[in-house]
């Protein structure tokens, strides 16, 4: 890889750099690092540079910078995949804790002056939750009409109901969350992460995970990663993390109810779903597996979502901000 890495971006790097997500190399100032990239839309790489130049010139250096190759592209075809070279530069730290971190980034990434067209996820929740349902349904319905023969086509025909069950509920609370009117300056779009959690800032910021979106989304993927590890369990540290994001930050009852709201739509379930298709013949009993115990795990995840807003002190029936029925 080092020698592609100075032949396609006319760098000259040094050893390699370990404890990273990905391979990279050192160089005079800085390192870089060979990201994959999940889609070939080179819209979607110029947009997710703009968003990084960005935060990085406004003093987030932990964010680490798309360059461009000798063609003057931002992506390149590395071992059969496309892929980004991305550039981190040494940086202090910080004195604030992650979730600090992540309102701060919030509140920057706000002030970006543009309106992301490919990477933007803003206020188009429900049309994404619907198409996604609507593929796995066509596919569930595929697989009914044949003949199961593998352990994966089984477990579409006997969990995608109450999937699609989840995912309708999720739909519902969303639009009604849509009609709420109380948010507030913090509710704007801003920089997020595709899937955020709470050891995100452990790494370089990646901008292959960058989207626009609502800060909602960070804050229900980071609680959902926890919820699925712990249950109830884990309600007290997701309140001291919430606790550090409204001492920058303080959440609007809109941004509280779209965080419900995400935490409705069984995403951890469609990427498991998802992940099963791509790695079927390689990893199927794997993921299979995987998948069931997730499943598994579902009945304390929605026994956490009950207890929700009481465990993190927040009175949600003052604030009128309703629990579907069939949790309560």
């Amino acid at each position: 890889m080092k020698e592609w890495l100075e032949q396609t971006y006319l760098i000259h790097v040094y050893q390699k750099v370990y404890g990273s997500l990905y391979e990279g190399y050192s160089s005079t100032d800085g390192n870089f690092f060979i990201v994959p990239v999940p889609g070939e839309l080179k819209e979607e790489a110029y947009e997710q540079r703009s968003l990084a130049e960005f935060l990085r010139g406004a003093g987030m250096e932990q964010v680490g910078l798309p360059v461009f190759n000798q063609e003057g592209q931002l992506l390149s075809d590395y071992e059969n995949r496309k892929v980004m070279c991305v550039h981190t530069v040494p940086h202090n730290g910080s004195m604030q804790q992650g979730l600090e971190m992540l309102a701060s980034l919030h509140q920057l990434g706000a002030q970006y002056p543009y309106q992301p067209q490919y990477v933007s996820r803003y206020g188009e929740w429900k049309s994404l939750w619907e198409q996604k349902m609507d593929k796995w349904h066509e596919l569930y319905e595929k697989q009914w009409s044949e003949r199961p023969s593998s352990s994966y086509q089984r477990l579409v025909i006997e969990t995608f109901p109450y999937i699609e069950g989840l995912t309708e509920n999720a739909i519902q609370y969303l639009q009604e969350t849509e009609q709420d009117w109380r948010y507030e300056e913090g509710d704007q779009g801003t920089v997020t992460f595709q899937r955020f959690q709470f050891d995100t800032f452990n790494q370089p910021l990646w901008p292959t995970e960058f989207v626009y979106d609502h800060r909602a989304r960070d804050l229900a993927e980071g609680v959902r990663t926890i919820l699925l590890q712990q249950g109830k369990d884990g309600l007290r540290a997701i309140r001291t993390l919430i606790g550090q994001y409204e001492s920058v930050s303080q959440l609007s009852v809109f941004t509280w109810r779209m965080i419900y709201g995400r935490l409705l739509m069984p995403i951890h379930l469609f990427d498991r779903l998802e992940e099963v298709i791509i790695y079927e013949d390689k990893q199927n009993a794997r993921l299979v597996h995987q998948f069931k115990e997730l499943m598994q795990q579902q009945v304390q995840y929605e026994s956490a979502l009950k207890h929700f807003f009481h465990e993190l002190g927040v009175d949600q029936k003052q604030l009128r901000i309703p629990i579907p029925h069939w949790l309560s």
